[in-house]
């Protein structure tokens, strides 16, 4: 086949293509932190993203987008999901991330794509049991691996396909997070680069706050800024947002995980200057009282049922409600025992945790769970039906 006269129809492999060369700049970028180290993390990080951006690169060349039918839809987000774990697993295995005692060869492949699997979608839960084993540019892959799947690897696809015109919104709202896409353009692709482009505005905002505050480095501020935004909740740290024992700390994470699980198309417009963009979302007030009631009520079962003083209370409840609801994940406990902890508190204080586990966040964030507006729709239909 020449290159210059026919190529491949099909939008799955094209979307796939640009996807893998998009995360093969997120390992070059760790790779750079890791510089000048001695371990083998930083060859493993430029081998994995040279292959990624050259096998990305010769999809995206040979490949044409065809016309978007409803399979081609799932095709292209399941498929570009699955390569691009497969891929992001790749410095793990050549770097020796999970190469410690007890792990044979074939536990540390399937440690390496579960490390993959839940960094790409976001969902926290991890097989490293060892933190101070991987270099920093190998911890950096793994949150920047989060932070790609916050706003979803499809979206940059989209992003940069204008030609894809309907079914472009299909792909972008089969991925984006949240119930649907919200368009906020008549193009798609315009619509994908101002979500991108919002993403990255708080992303940079919550690391550069970090970076003001005494206790985190530069590297903790933008390691912790990639993965609140995504509401993904992975750490350098065994000890998560615990190890730097900081209020302040605390409180600019809980204000990204806020930020985080609010709906990006909000953040768009209010961005842009509509003011009240917020206030008039009836989603977005609802998920503030949800917030800020369980937060009451958790402060109130620790400081009345568990002995904890205020203060204490206050900390801890504010910071793991809004950690479960925006389905982040971070842990504030400082070692055992800690009043952060929240599998030592009261069964009451857990339940209320449990159920804006399920709930999640706004609709059109990066958070999971149910989403509030499903539970105001689900609410309203039961309200009528009675």
């Amino acid at each position: 086949m020449s290159f210059g006269q026919a190529k491949i129809e099909s939008t799955t492999l094209h979307v796939m293509g640009i996807a893998v060369a998009a995360i093969s700049l997120g390992m070059f970028i760790a790779a750079l932190v890791e510089w000048g180290s001695t371990n083998r993390d930083t060859a493993a990080l430029l081998i994995s993203g040279t292959l990624a951006l050259v096998a990305g690169g010769l999809l995206w060349w040979v490949t044409v987008p065809g016309t978007v039918r409803a399979r081609d839809v799932f095709s292209a987000v399941g498929w570009t999901w699955l390569v691009v774990t497969l891929v992001g697993a790749v410095p793990y295995l050549l770097g020796g991330t999970f190469d410690v005692p007890g792990i044979d060869r074939s536990g540390q492949f399937v440690n390496a794509i579960f490390e993959s699997a839940s960094g790409y979608s976001a969902t926290g839960s991890t097989s490293l049991t060892d933190f101070e084993h991987p270099g920093r540019g190998m911890m950096m892959h793994r949150q920047i691996t989060q932070w790609y799947g916050g706003m979803g690897m499809v979206v940059i696809a989209v992003a940069v396909l204008p030609f894809l015109g309907v079914g472009g919104m299909d792909l972008m709202s089969a991925e984006a997070p949240g119930p649907s896409g919200d368009r906020l353009t008549p193009r798609v692709s315009e619509t994908a680069k101002r979500l991108w482009f919002t993403y990255v505005l708080f992303t940079v905002g919550v690391s550069v706050t970090l970076i003001a505050i005494p206790g985190p480095s530069v590297y903790d501020a933008i390691a912790h800024g990639l993965t609140t935004i995504a509401t993904g909740g992975f750490s350098p740290h065994a000890d998560s947002i615990g190890t730097f024992d900081s209020g302040a700390v605390e409180l600019a994470i809980i204000v990204g995980m806020v930020l985080g699980g609010t709906n990006f198309a909000l953040h768009w417009r209010a961005v842009t200057g509509d003011r009240l963009a917020y206030w008039r979302d009836p989603e977005f007030r609802t998920y503030l009282k949800l917030l800020i009631g369980a937060s009451v009520l958790v402060i109130g079962l620790l400081w009345l049922d568990a002995g904890l003083g205020i203060t204490e209370a206050t900390r801890a409840g504010v910071f793991n409600v809004v950690a479960i609801a925006t389905s982040t994940g971070y842990g504030s406990a400082q070692g055992a025992g800690s009043s952060g902890d929240f599998a030592l508190w009261v069964p009451a204080a857990q339940l209320v945790l449990l159920f804006l586990m399920v709930v999640g966040s706004s609709s059109g964030s990066t958070a999971g769970g149910l989403k509030v507006m499903r539970l105001q729709i689900l609410l309203a239909h039961s309200i009528r039906s009675v």
